[in-house]
């Protein structure tokens, strides 16, 4: 039979991270194809964040491989994003210009 799945977007393949005697990733494997949409859960400190950011190149593994499609990009919104604390001050101040 013929294989008709798309080649993966993003393959992580034996991927384990440690900070010290903290195993945060151990032999984690994922493939993401175009379409395909995946979600994921776990209890704090399961090791989602560095996954993420594995995944994004903002961490490095202490094995595996990580490969990312020519021209693929990932994006993430941070579970708790920093806002400015005049922020809404801010705010009040532009729409006070444009009205």
């Amino acid at each position: 039979p013929v294989n008709h799945r798309p080649e993966a977007l993003l393959r992580i393949e034996h991927a384990s991270v440690r900070y010290g005697a903290t195993v945060a990733l151990d032999d984690v494997g994922l493939e993401i194809r175009s379409g395909e949409v995946h979600g994921l859960v776990g209890e704090n400190g399961a090791g989602k964040s560095t996954l993420l950011r594995l995944a994004m190149g903002l961490a490095s593994s202490d094995s595996g491989r990580v490969a990312l499609a020519p021209g693929a990009r990932l994006d993430w919104a941070p579970q708790e994003p920093s806002l400015p604390a005049d922020l809404s001050e801010r705010l009040y101040a532009l729409a006070a210009i444009y009205a």
